[in-house]
């Protein structure tokens, strides 16, 4: 897959203040591996006529802008009919997976373990490549003309998060800040849920809150959007997130569910037809195998400020 690095660390050039630090090295791609059914889960039997693909919308995939060329590629590789559909939340596509309502899904990273957790026996397809990479880092920013420089700076100011399903938006964030000792949530209105990573930016840019917490992506498409993420910096990384998780619900024939794998990993920016179907997606250039294993870290994070009650 191409990689873009030089452009993304270019453009966070332009956003980043020197309070912004490198994070620290780690496992930067996913393992390889064959679809496998997990643990002692049994082969599904259904083969339905028509595949359904779901994902968030999350304020930056909306409809006909987000993962309908992904389902129109399965379509034509499968010789299957795939509807493409989008849910107001991370937590509705979990959901609409549990009920069966669709059968593919692309989960953001705590949505993912969120959905493993519900359901033992879902299939992990592979983990989204942006930027050349099967990881990215969650964000806080602010207006530069706010004099917020730092995330010591936050403290007693109003934060926008996207939701609490939410890696970049929420999760990592807040762990981030409660390790510096700043705890957004101990007081009443300084964290702000905005709902998706859009409108915190358009929180930050028309200073309804002092900062906010998004990823690389959502500034990219913010910016495409017209939104002036020029006025914005920097205040702090995150920390390295797994990219979204694509899944296939449990009790779809495994010969199927193979087939499907294949396609999806398939889709490439680098060739014709991945370009077409991924050309919504702004930075997103493919899909790579992976393993349950590669989100550990985000269970990791997540289990941390349960015991923290910062997870209510």
């Amino acid at each position: 897959m191409p990689a873009r690095l030089p452009l993304r660390i270019l453009c966070m050039a332009a956003l980043c203040t020197c309070a912004c630090t490198t994070p620290p090295p780690e496992e930067t791609t996913p393992r390889e591996t064959p679809l496998e059914v997990p643990g002692d889960c049994v082969h599904g039997t259904d083969h339905p006529a028509q595949l359904r693909l779901g994902y968030p919308h999350g304020g930056i995939w909306q409809r006909g802008q987000g993962f309908e060329g992904v389902g129109a590629r399965m379509a034509s590789e499968l010789g299957l009919p795939v509807e493409t559909t989008t849910s107001v939340n991370y937590s509705d596509v979990v959901r609409a997976l549990v009920d069966e309502r669709i059968d593919v899904a692309i989960l953001p990273a705590l949505a993912y373990i969120h959905a493993r957790d519900e359901m033992p026996c879902l299939l992990l397809v592979g983990t989204m490549v942006g930027d050349g990479e099967a990881f990215y880092s969650g964000h806080i920013v602010a207006r530069r003309d706010s004099g917020i420089a730092a995330l010591s700076d936050l403290r007693d100011k109003r934060i926008g998060f996207v939701e609490s399903s939410s890696s970049s938006g929420w999760l990592f964030p807040m762990h981030r800040l409660l390790d510096l000792g700043i705890d957004p949530q101990g007081k009443a209105g300084l964290a702000v849920a905005l709902g998706d990573h859009v409108s915190v930016l358009r929180a930050v840019v028309s200073g309804q809150v002092d900062a906010g917490a998004t990823y690389y992506g959502a500034l990219k498409r913010a910016r495409a959007g017209g939104l002036d993420v020029g006025s914005l910096r920097i205040v702090g990384l995150t920390g390295r997130i797994p990219y979204d998780a694509v899944v296939i619900r449990p009790g779809i024939d495994p010969d199927l569910a193979r087939r499907i794998a294949e396609v999806i990993r398939g889709i490439r920016r680098d060739t014709p037809d991945g370009w077409a179907a991924l050309a919504p997606l702004l930075n997103i250039d493919g899909f790579v195998a992976s393993t349950d294993a590669y989100y550990d870290k985000v269970r990791l994070v997540r289990d941390e400020l349960r015991k923290r009650g910062a997870i209510r």
